[in-house]
């Protein structure tokens, strides 16, 4: 059997797919694995890099209070 150009072309897409989808998958899994190894200081810094939170409570947005005195 002879494989066309085309047939040739969809074989190697798919191929390039299953590839780039198991190493995505891997790589969530390191993070995953990583994750669970940090302690819950790691994870508040991390968290609070992700969010744009200081990871402490309390408000970051806080503007400048200026006295009306």
């Amino acid at each position: 059997m002879q494989l066309g150009r085309e047939n040739i072309g969809i074989i190697s897409k798919n191929a390039i797919t299953i590839v780039h989808k198991l190493t995505i998958e891997k790589f969530i899994a390191n993070l995953s694995d990583n994750f669970k190894k940090m302690t819950i200081s790691d994870k508040d810094i991390f968290t609070s890099i992700n969010t744009g939170t200081s990871g402490k409570g309390g408000n970051n947005n806080k503007k400048d209070k200026k006295s009306d005195a």
